[in-house]
């Protein structure tokens, strides 16, 4: 052996001692003498020596015994300790054991057993070390990782014997609410998820594969999940726990919602811009312009303006239909007093009220609003080549409804195309 690695020898027979304390030093080992319990306690926690190994008798005379001076170190000093002793009963055998697992070695054994058994200990030491490195490292990934992180027993009893801290994060509730009921994971599945759970568990389906459900979070919030789960057996091939980890996913679901739901409206404007392409009366052509773009999208109140002149809009065509009643004034009205069309038809770009409660009006628009009941509204120029035509107007109604960015290119692109056809039937 290499380097000088220090073992306190604890043994109260002075022979025996500097018997032991040769044989070790012939080896390389430094070695520190105790002779008392309380001695080897002192030495060992306060005594500012740097102990690698302890070997331990069990019978030290007067005062506390081996296995009471091993468990007062232990309790702060977690190193390698190995019995030395001459009693080969079951009880002693026992309660070394109980006390550490690094070896029991029966004095007179000899050096070639007392050597090897002091090798073994070391192996064995650094083996739990490396394991408590490797449980402390998975320990601070789980306790540090979005995702949920679980193990459920099911024998002999089904619990809980882990959750991860995140848990709360993402359901609501703390790693204590699972630990206190085994049931809370199926609780927590959407009520029309549990029947396709309960199969997929049956069929082994969720084992092999991703599963994707609804869970509720303890505040009612409905989120997606998706879980991975590992079958855990025992030597006869029982299913004796389920290890997993459950992914938060629910944003990735609305984004591929709104993917589709994007994709659908694309799929829905391609198909009414060939109806409206092919219109060649002007009345059902605007009327079919804003139907369309309300069929489309959320915007339950559509309107299209056309220029009457450069100072004046004319009201053409609406959905819902223009109630009885509505003001001739409004139907044809100087631009000057509806500043957001003005603005949309001289820069030629869409222009957005996000809240109508929140923002200056004049009053030909605050009629207009009020009439009915607007929150949000886009206003879109209708457009042919360099000449602007009117403008699409396209609002909610009771609540304000947010428009993203690529749902207005796409709006202002059907704008677009209607203001051809527009100019194709106001021409010639």
């Amino acid at each position: 052996m290499t380097g000088r690695t220090t073992l306190l020898l604890v043994e109260d027979e002075p022979i025996i001692a500097l018997a032991e304390r040769r044989s070790l030093e012939r080896e390389g080992y430094a070695v520190i003498h105790a002779s008392t319990g309380e001695q080897a306690v002192d030495v060992a926690v306060d005594g500012g020596h740097s102990i690698d190994l302890i070997l331990m008798d069990i019978d030290l005379g007067p005062g506390i015994d081996g296995t009471e001076a091993a468990q007062r170190i232990l309790e702060t000093h977690p190193i390698p300790l190995v019995f030395l002793s001459s009693h080969t009963e079951k009880a002693y055998t026992d309660l070394a054991e109980q006390i550490t697992s690094y070896g029991y070695i029966v004095k007179n054994s000899g050096d070639t057993v007392l050597l090897a058994s002091i090798r073994m200990a070391f192996r064995l030491y650094e083996a739990n070390m490396s394991l408590r490195r490797s449980e402390e490292q998975f320990r601070l990934l789980a306790e540090n990782a979005p995702d949920l992180i679980y193990r459920i027993e099911l024998l002999p009893e089904r619990r809980y014997s882990y959750v991860s801290p995140s848990a709360l994060a993402i359901t609501g509730y703390a790693p204590d609410d699972y630990y206190a009921d085994p049931d809370l994971g199926m609780k927590l599945i959407h009520p029309l998820d549990k029947e396709h759970a309960w199969n997929l568990m049956e069929s082994g389906t969720a084992f092999r594969e991703p599963i994707v459900l609804r869970w509720c979070r303890k505040d009612g919030t409905v989120i997606w999940m998706e879980q991975n789960n590992a079958p855990v057996h025992d030597e006869s091939g029982a299913l004796v726990a389920i290890e997993g980890i459950a992914r938060d996913i629910t944003e990735r679901k609305k984004l591929v919602e709104s993917l589709r739901e994007s994709n659908g409206r694309l799929e829905a404007f391609l198909n009414i811009s060939k109806e409206v392409s092919a219109a060649t009366e002007m009345e059902p052509l605007l009327q079919l312009i804003v139907d369309s773009a309300a069929e489309v999208t959320k915007l339950q109140s559509n309107a299209i303006y056309l220029k009457d002149s450069d100072d004046t809009i004319r009201l053409s065509a609406t959905t819902p239909p223009i109630p009885d009643g509505f003001p001739e004034e409004l139907r044809k009205a100087p631009l000057c007093d509806h500043p957001h069309i003005k603005k949309a038809l001289e820069t030629r770009h869409s222009v957005i009220v996000e809240d109508t409660s929140t923002v200056e009006l004049t009053n030909a628009e605050r009629e207009v609003v009020q009439m009915r009941n607007l929150k949000t509204i886009l206003y879109l120029p209708v457009c042919h080549c360099e000449q602007t035509l009117g403008v699409l107007i396209l609002a909610s109604m009771g609540e304000p409804h947010l428009v993203p960015s690529e749902e207005v290119k796409l709006l202002q692109g059907f704008a677009n195309q209607a203001g051809h056809v527009i100019h194709r039937v106001l021409t010639p």
